[in-house]
C-alpha cells in the first residue's frame, strides 16, 4: 500500500479531511466511502440539535414549575387575606365563599340562586339552605324576588356585608392595582388570559369525580 493510500483509508476512518464534507443539513455530515463497488456516502449525524432540544423542553418544564409554585404562595396569601375577614365578622371559610360567590355574581350582572350558590360552595342542598339560613339571620345575606323574573327568588349581599367586605378588601385591591401598575395594556391582556385558564383548570380538578383512592391501588 503506497503512502498516499494509507492517508486516505485514515482520513475516512476519521471522517474528516478531504474526504469529510459538509451536507445541505446543518447538523450532519457526509462521509464518502470508496469501495469495490464504488463510492458511496455514509451519513455521521451530529447530536448537539436533540440535545438542544432537551434543553429547552427541561427550561419550560422548570418554568412551568416555577410559575405553579409562584400561584401556590399566591393563593395562600389570600387565603390568609380572607381568613382575617371571617375572624372579624365570625364567619367560617365556606360563609366566605358562599359571599364571594353572590358579590361576584352580582357584579357580573347575573344574580346569583340558592341552587347555583350550592355548587359553587359544593354543598348539598340541605346543607346551603343551612349555610343561607346562617348568613341571613346575621344580616350578611338576604333572599329577594328576581326583578327579571318574580317566578325565581336570589340572593343579594346586605348593604352592611358590602360595607364591611370593602373596608376590609380595599385596602388589598389598592395594593394590587398598584402592582399591576408597571404593566402595558397588552401585559394585562396576557396575564388575564393565563389566570382564566389556569384557574379553570384547578376548577376542573377540583371538580374532578374520579379521585385517587387515598388506600392506593
Amino acid at each position: 500500500m503506497t503512502a498516499g493510500s494509507s492517508q486516505r483509508s485514515t482520513d475516512v476512518r476519521r471522517g474528516i479531511g478531504v474526504l469529510g464534507e459538509k451536507s445541505r443539513s446543518s447538523r450532519d455530515f457526509t462521509v464518502r466511502r470508496t469501495t469495490t463497488d464504488g463510492e458511496r456516502r455514509c451519513p455521521v449525524t451530529d447530536d448537539r440539535g436533540e440535545q438542544q432540544a432537551g434543553d429547552r423542553a427541561g427550561d419550560r418544564t422548570r418554568a412551568q414549575l416555577d410559575i405553579a409554585l409562584l400561584l401556590r404562595r399566591l393563593t395562600v396569601e389570600l387565603d390568609a387575606v380572607g381568613a382575617r375577614f371571617a375572624t372579624a365578622h365570625g364567619l367560617n371559610r365556606t360563609d366566605v365563599r358562599a359571599l364571594v360567590a353572590v358579590m361576584d355574581a352580582a357584579r357580573s350582572g347575573q344574580p346569583i340562586t340558592a341552587g347555583r350558590l350550592g355548587e359553587a360552595v359544593e354543598l348539598a342542598s340541605a346543607s346551603t339552605t343551612a349555610l343561607l339560613d346562617r348568613l341571613e339571620r346575621v344580616g350578611h345575606l338576604r333572599r329577594v324576588r328576581d326583578p327579571g323574573d318574580g317566578r325565581r327568588v336570589v340572593l343579594e349581599m346586605s348593604e352592611s356585608a358590602m360595607t364591611a367586605g370593602a373596608e376590609h378588601f380595599g385596602g388589598l385591591q389598592r395594593a394590587l392595582g398598584a402592582a399591576m401598575s408597571g404593566y402595558s395594556e397588552e401585559e394585562l391582556a396576557l396575564v388575564s388570559r393565563f389566570l382564566t385558564d389556569v384557574t379553570d383548570a384547578a376548577g376542573r380538578y377540583a371538580r374532578t369525580t374520579d379521585e385517587p383512592d387515598p388506600r392506593g391501588s
